[in-house]
């Protein structure tokens, strides 16, 4: 068990609503899409410092989105079902707003786009976190599957950015 989830489980004993596990994800996961695309965000940002966002997101984040969306598809017959349908759009539209960002960082007359478009795709994950907690955060514990709580609880195991080949 990862020292996140262990964390986890003691927030569990605690608290019967999905709000602290929640809160914990998303402090955790904008503070470290903040440090990885921190760089970027500046108008006089490198071409490398670029790359090195754009990979962050095309690996970890990526992944990281996936999970969470998975585990918030997992909850989201719980709540009412307009929740459920908005935090997918919203997940689709930061993972093209993702999309776009890599490809205009490949272009040298669209590099001057990325850090406006970094701030709101970091914009947009505040809000998709802010979403996820006031849809789902109310949710009481004991009312998911076990499988359904899990998928929370391990949504940020394991993640990493690969190494340069």
């Amino acid at each position: 068990m990862s020292v996140l989830a262990a964390e986890f489980e003691r927030d569990l004993a605690r608290e019967s609503t999905l709000l602290p596990i929640l809160r914990r994800l998303h402090d955790d996961w904008l503070g470290e899409v903040r440090a990885e695309v921190g760089a970027a965000l500046m108008p006089l940002a490198t071409p490398w410092e670029r790359f090195a966002a754009v990979r962050y997101l095309d690996t970890v984040f990526h992944l990281r989105l996936r999970r969470e969306s998975d585990a918030v598809d997992a909850v989201a017959y719980v709540a009412a079902p307009r929740h459920g349908t908005t935090l997918l759009a919203t997940a689709q539209m930061l993972d093209l707003l993702r999309v776009e960002i890599g490809e205009l960082s490949q272009s040298a007359s669209s590099q001057q786009l990325v850090p406006t478009l970094l701030h709101a795709f970091v914009q947009q994950l505040e809000h998709w976190c802010a979403d996820v907690e006031v849809a789902l955060g109310w949710i009481r514990r004991d009312t998911l599957a076990p499988e359904a709580l899990d998928k929370f609880l391990c949504v940020s195991d394991d993640l990493f950015l690969p190494p340069f080949d």
